[in-house]
């Protein structure tokens, strides 16, 4: 077989666990997120962070693999099989599927099955054919309950990018549209909130965004805010009272 389907074995630095559907979470969504104090709250969306860059960089590599070996195949099955994986990855980026979960089914639905009988090809492709049917149709219903929300929730975290990069640049010719991002992200935190919450009591299930519940990112990020809010006051409060003593 192929050594560049050879499979994966997850870092032992990315615990997982599986949820009630049967998909890997982060160790981030296993402990009771609301009960901790900021600084844990830090911890376990660091390790969600760096745990989703870990399995993007290992998801990638497996695109990769699979688009070298399904170009060498001479097979009737393999176009269908293409065009089939154009609309999984579209469906993964579209509802922000979390890329740890992404591996995890390449490797597991894909890879594995390729792996387990390599010498009679064709049967293993339309395992893999099937298993990507399935999965299409499951993203296809998920995305008419999601795709709603997930479109405001990329918007805001594609506009924190964009903030952290202009807090970043210390140039004063960026305060308006700091100010402007910032406003935003705090309008669409409100209106995903209330959307978030009443779809949560909807369907009795989390909404997620790249394998962490999308509420306590907003409750993490709104203690970050009240925290930097804080020590920018006691600097203002600071400096005013040096300048008084000064003069």
């Amino acid at each position: 077989m192929n050594k560049q389907l050879q499979a994966n074995k997850p870092s032992p630095s990315n615990p997982t666990s599986k949820s009630k559907d049967g998909k890997s979470t982060t160790t981030a969504l296993v402990k009771p997120f609301n009960n901790q104090p900021l600084q844990q709250k830090e911890i376990l969306i660091n390790h969600w962070r760096n745990n989703e860059s870990s399995y993007y960089q290992k998801f990638s590599e497996q695109q990769k693999n699979l688009e070298r070996f399904f170009s060498s195949c001479n097979n009737s099955v393999v176009q269908r099989l293409n065009s089939m994986f154009q609309w999984l990855y579209n469906y993964w980026s579209q509802l922000e599927i979390s890329f740890q979960y992404r591996s995890d089914f390449l490797e597991s639905k894909i890879i594995q099955v390729i792996q387990s009988n390599s010498k009679n090809l064709d049967p293993m492709l339309q395992i893999c054919e099937q298993n990507l049917s399935l999965e299409i149709n499951k993203l296809n219903f998920d995305s008419q309950l999601t795709s709603a929300i997930v479109t405001l929730i990329s918007r805001r975290e594609s506009l924190k990018v964009k903030l952290n990069e202009l807090n970043t640049n210390k140039s004063n010719k960026n305060s308006a549209d700091k100010i402007t991002i910032t406003n935003e992200i705090k309008q669409l935190a409100k209106q995903i909130r209330t959307s978030v919450v009443q779809w949560e009591e909807n369907y009795k299930k989390d909404m997620m965004y790249r394998g962490i519940r999308y509420l306590d990112i907003l409750e993490y990020d709104r203690l970050v805010a009240e925290k930097q809010e804080f020590e920018n006051d006691m600097q203002d409060i600071q400096k005013r009272v040096k300048k008084f003593t000064i003069a």
